[in-house]
C-alpha cells in the first residue's frame, strides 16, 4: 500500500511536471527575469516634486480658465526634462520656466503662437512646435533664437516634435502621421523616438487590442496591449534595453459619458507587464496632450491644477490601482435613467426606416456630406479687407487674425462667439446672412472673448453655430446647452464620423474617427488658430471636464442609405 502510494505520488509529479512543459505561455519563461533600470516596488508610487503656481510674476505659470461657450482652458501645454532639468512651456505667457533648483531661467517666446510641444537635444538647444504658425523654433542653451522650420501641410494637425541622434528634427499628428523636417520626408506607418534611431508605431487594432512595434534595425518587437473597457489611446514613452514604458488610456464604452483612465506602464519587450501607475486625472484642471516624460530612469508627470502646477515623480508598482470599472459601475446605478434612454436612442437609429425622401436644409442628410460640409468651413480661404480686422465692443480677433494686414489671403471661417454665419447660410430665426456676405462688406470677422454679449456686427461661427453647419440645420441657432433638443445620447462604441462629443454649455467637437494618440476632430475652437479647424483631442483632455457626452445629430444617416422623410423633430 505504501509503494502504491509512492507510485502514484512519483507519477502525480512527473505528470506536473510535463504538464508545465507543453502548456506554459512562452512569455512567461521569458518574463521572469525583471531585470530593469526604472524602479519598480510593491505599490504604485506617486510624489510630488515641486509646484509653480499661476499668476502674472515672472516666475509664475500663465492659466486660463474655462470660460462660456467654447472657450477651452489654457496654459501649460507640454514639459521636457533632461539631466534632472525641467523645461516647462507655458502656452498663456509665452515662454519656457527653466526649473532645476527652483526657476533658473526664463526663455521668452513669440506672442502670436500656439505652442504644442517642446524638445531638448543632447547639446541642449531647445525646439518649440508652434501650431498657429506651423513651424518648429530652435533655441541654442541660452534661449536666443537660432533658426526656424516649416512644417510641411500634410500635417493639419502638428502636435509633437523630438529631435533623432542624428539631429533630425521630426514632428508627428498624433502619432500618426510623421514629417521628418531635415529630411522632407512624410511616413504614414511610423514614428521614431530619440533613442539610438528606433523606428516605432502605436496602433489600434480593436476596441479591445492596441499593438506597439518596435523596429530597432535588426529586429521588430511586437507588443500586444489590451483593454478592459475600450481603447483609448497609446504614448511609447521611453525604450531601454530591457523594457518599455508606455501610457495607456481606457475609456467607457456603453454609457452616455466620455469616462477614462490612464495609467503607466512599464514592460519587458516581450509584453510582460512589470507594474504600472494610475494618472490621478481627477486632479487636472485639464489634461495637457504631453503629460508623461522619462528622464535618467525617472518618470515624470504634468499636472495642472486648480490653483498651480505640479510636477510628480511616478513610481510603477506591481499592485496599481484601477478605478474605472466602479465608476462606471457607480453611474450606472445612479443615472439608471440616462443610460436607458441612451439604450433606446440607439435602438431607434438601428430600427429607423430608409425611404426616400426630404433632403436641403433642415431635412436628413448622409454622414459624407456632413464632413463635406465641415470641411468646406475649416478648407475656406479669403481675403482680408478694411474694416474685416478691426474689434469692436471688446471683441478680440482669433490668433490668425492678428498681426495680419489687409489683402492677406487665410484659411478657415473664424471663431466668433455666438457665430452662426455659414458659406451658404446663415441661421433663420436670427435672419443672418452668409459669412461671405458680412466679410466681403468689410465687417469684422471673429471674436474669441467669450466674457462679453455676442456682437451681432462681427461675423463668423462659434462652435455649436459650427455642428449645426455642418449638419444642414439652420431654423435657429443652437448652443451646447441647447443641442439635445435636435441630438441625441449615444455611447463611444456607438460613435461614427461626424456623431459629436458635447458638453453643455462649455463645448462640442464633431467627431471624425480616433487613433493611438486621440480623437480626431472637426470644431471651431478658441484653440489653436481660433477658428474653424481640423482638430486633435485625447480622451483624457475630455475626461478632466467629465461632462462630454457622446450624441447623434437626429437627421443624420448613414452613407448610402436612402434619407427618410422630414419629420418635425
Amino acid at each position: 500500500m505504501v509503494k502504491m502510494k509512492k507510485l502514484f505520488l512519483f507519477l502525480f509529479v512527473v505528470a506536473l511536471t510535463l504538464s508545465s512543459l507543453f502548456f506554459t505561455e512562452p512569455s512567461a519563461s521569458l518574463a521572469i527575469n525583471e531585470d530593469t533600470t526604472i524602479k519598480i516596488q510593491s505599490n504604485e508610487s506617486i510624489k510630488p516634486l515641486f509646484a509653480i503656481p499661476y499668476g502674472e510674476e515672472k516666475e509664475n505659470i500663465g492659466i486660463k480658465e474655462r470660460g462660456s461657450e467654447g472657450d477651452t482652458s489654457n496654459g501649460v501645454s507640454s514639459f521636457f526634462v533632461k539631466d534632472g532639468i525641467f523645461y516647462i512651456l507655458d502656452n498663456v505667457h509665452k515662454k519656457i520656466i527653466v526649473y532645476g533648483n527652483g526657476v533658473e531661467s526664463i526663455i521668452p517666446l513669440n506672442e502670436n503662437t500656439w505652442l504644442e510641444d517642446l524638445y531638448v537635444d543632447k547639446k541642449n538647444n531647445i525646439y518649440v512646435l508652434d501650431f498657429l504658425n506651423r513651424e518648429v523654433i530652435q533655441h541654442n542653451s541660452n534661449g536666443d533664437f537660432v533658426k526656424s522650420y516649416k512644417v510641411p501641410s500634410t500635417l493639419e494637425v502638428p502636435t509633437g516634435v523630438t529631435v533623432n541622434d542624428k539631429g533630425e528634427i521630426i514632428v508627428d499628428q498624433a502619432q500618426e502621421i510623421t514629417a521628418n523636417l531635415s529630411k522632407q520626408e512624410i511616413s504614414y506607418t511610423s514614428r521614431e523616438i530619440n533613442t539610438k534611431g528606433i523606428i516605432l508605431s502605436e496602433k489600434k487594432v480593436n476596441e479591445s487590442r492596441g499593438l506597439i512595434s518596435i523596429n530597432e534595425g535588426n529586429k521588430i518587437t511586437d507588443i500586444q496591449v489590451p483593454f478592459e473597457e475600450s481603447f483609448g489611446g497609446i504614448t511609447v514613452n521611453s525604450i531601454g534595453e530591457k523594457e518599455v514604458i508606455y501610457t495607456k488610456t481606457e475609456v467607457a464604452s456603453n454609457i452616455p459619458l466620455i469616462m477614462a483612465e490612464s495609467h503607466v506602464h512599464l514592460v519587458t519587450k516581450y509584453g510582460y507587464e512589470l507594474g504600472a501607475v494610475r494618472i490621478p486625472l481627477e486632479k487636472m484642471y485639464y489634461a495637457p496632450r504631453h503629460l508623461i516624460r522619462v528622464d535618467n530612469n525617472k518618470i515624470y508627470l504634468l499636472s495642472p491644477e486648480k490653483t498651480e502646477l505640479v510636477i510628480y515623480e511616478l513610481t510603477p508598482g506591481k499592485n496599481y490601482k484601477t478605478t474605472l470599472s466602479n465608476r462606471i459601475s457607480e453611474f450606472i446605478k445612479n443615472h439608471p435613467q440616462e443610460v436607458d434612454q441612451m439604450k433606446k436612442n440607439i435602438l431607434n437609429f438601428d430600427e429607423r426606416i430608409d425611404i426616400s425622401g426630404n433632403t436641403g436644409t433642415n431635412g436628413y442628410l448622409h454622414r459624407a456630406d456632413a464632413l463635406s460640409r465641415a470641411n468646406q468651413m475649416i478648407n475656406h480661404s479669403w481675403t482680408t479687407k478694411s474694416g474685416n480686422l478691426t474689434t469692436t465692443s471688446g471683441s478680440t480677433l482669433p490668433s490668425y487674425l492678428r498681426n495680419i494686414s489687409n489683402g492677406t489671403t487665410v484659411t478657415g471661417l473664424p471663431y466668433k462667439w455666438g457665430g452662426s454665419d455659414g458659406l451658404d447660410y446663415g441661421t433663420t430665426a436670427e435672419k443672418r446672412g452668409t459669412f461671405s456676405s458680412y466679410q466681403s462688406n468689410g465687417s469684422p470677422t471673429g471674436d474669441v472673448n467669450t466674457n462679453h454679449s455676442s456682437v451681432s456686427s462681427i461675423t463668423g461661427v462659434d462652435c455649436s453655430g459650427f455642428a449645426q453647419l455642418a449638419w444642414f440645420r439652420i431654423d435657429k441657432k443652437y448652443a451646447t446647452s441647447t443641442m439635445s433638443q435636435i441630438t441625441s445620447s449615444i455611447n463611444k462604441a456607438n460613435l461614427k464620423y461626424m456623431d459629436a462629443l458635447n458638453h453643455s454649455g462649455y463645448h462640442i467637437v464633431l467627431y471624425n474617427g480616433e487613433g493611438s494618440g486621440g480623437v480626431n476632430t472637426k470644431e471651431a475652437t478658441v484653440d489653436g488658430k481660433g477658428a474653424a479647424q481640423t482638430y486633435s483631442r485625447t480622451w483624457a483632455w475630455l475626461e478632466t471636464t467629465n461632462k462630454f457626452v457622446p450624441v447623434r445629430y437626429n437627421r443624420i444617416v448613414d452613407d448610402g442609405g436612402a434619407l427618410p422623410l422630414p419629420y418635425n423633430n
